[in-house]
């Protein structure tokens, strides 16, 4: 993701435009700025989506012992559901500060603490919203073999009807559901409208 962020982050506002003084030249610098947000921020949450993926699998160990102790009435199903979630919510706040804090400032994205935060909090939401998705799917399948190669599906399935790969304009309408019960698109647009409708941006 570094040199994620040093590809896309070379774009930037004209100073024409920041001035008031738009010109027709300065269309080719707003469009690659654009396009360098677009891939900065798809790419982070492909990253997301590509780490859950690939942790899932490890879920599958877990269960027997889930299901000796739930016989044994040690705890409830619920009670274990929700404490693994909750033991994993540090290590994905670690992860989202790792990489996410550098990718936003390598972007040049909205410098103020309102944006900031609120692009913290999108991607730790939607990283623990793949976790809750990718955990049932854990539970559900009978191994880890299949649990990766539907995880693996959703991946291209994620990617493609996020909003990035295919706009959901020319998506058509019997697809279009792929789009809405998309966690990735979700947090793609969640996103883009926090940086684009920041002041960062002349109106």
């Amino acid at each position: 993701l570094t040199a994620g962020g040093i590809l896309f982050g070379r774009a930037k506002i004209p100073d024409s435009l920041l001035d008031g003084d738009y010109t027709e030249s300065d269309a080719d610098e707003l469009q690659e700025l654009q396009s360098a947000v677009y891939s900065g921020l798809f790419m982070a949450c492909l990253h997301i989506l590509l780490g859950t993926t690939t942790s899932t699998p490890d879920d599958v160990d877990g269960r027997p012992i889930h299901y000796k102790q739930g016989d044994a009435n040690f705890y409830h199903t619920t009670a274990f559901i929700f404490a693994r979630l909750a033991s994993t919510l540090p290590m994905r706040a670690i992860e989202i500060v790792a990489f996410g804090i550098p990718l936003y400032w390598m972007l040049g994205l909205d410098p103020t603490a309102k944006s900031f935060f609120l692009y913290l909090s999108i991607m730790l939401t939607y990283t623990f919203a793949l976790k809750v998705l990718y955990g049932i799917i854990a539970q559900i399948l009978p191994n880890k073999q299949n649990v990766l190669s539907f995880g693996t599906f959703l991946v291209l399935l994620f990617s493609l009807f996020s909003g990035f790969i295919v706009y959901p304009s020319v998506i058509p309408d019997y697809y279009i559901w792929l789009y809405y019960s998309n966690p990735v698109a979700w947090a793609f647009q969640a996103l883009l409208l926090t940086e684009f409708t920041s002041e960062k941006y002349p109106e």
